[in-house]
């Protein structure tokens, strides 16, 4: 009998796409069984200090048709789409629990809401988790800007 290697989970956030998204192909080569999560996080249904919400109804309809999307996406590459609705450090564990997750991939996020959503989770869950984050929303890693600067600097000094 072989050994339960357990899975690998992709959360998808931000980035909604099946097609040429880094941490859903590394997921898949991982060896692991593979599941995906999404979450309408009430948090961003709420009204915000300005009077208005984070998402309004014409993004949230936007959301609705592009997790549709997704999930028969992964249906199609026989990966089941966990979806929810309780805040991630709510919803995640349970689903970490339960699929015996080994490895969580997802796309490197720098905003200070979404860093607050990783450290809460990771509270939640066993260290022992490795997290796979991946740059997929840039034309250029950010590391990359920085010598890319630096050439560029150099060029102008040389002319």
């Amino acid at each position: 009998m072989s050994e339960d290697k357990g899975s690998a989970l992709v959360w998808f956030r931000n980035d909604l796409r099946a097609v040429d998204h880094k941490g859903l192909k590394k997921a898949v080569y991982s060896g692991h069984n593979v599941i995906a999560y999404y979450t309408f996080n009430p948090r961003h249904y709420e009204t915000l200090a300005w009077g208005f919400k984070k998402t309004e109804r014409f993004r949230g309809q936007f959301l609705i048709e592009s997790v549709r999307a997704l999930k028969a996406s992964l249906k199609a590459m026989n990966i089941s789409l966990i979806i929810d609705s309780k805040p991630p450090e709510e919803g995640l564990p349970k689903w970490i629990k339960k699929y015996q997750v080994k490895q969580i991939y997802l796309q490197h996020e720098w905003t200070e809401e979404e860093k607050k959503e990783e450290e809460a989770l990771a509270q939640q869950i066993e260290p022992s988790i490795d997290w796979n984050r991946y740059y997929d929303q840039f034309l250029f890693h950010p590391s990359d800007l920085h010598e890319i600067n630096h050439q560029y600097h150099d060029a102008i000094q040389l002319s």
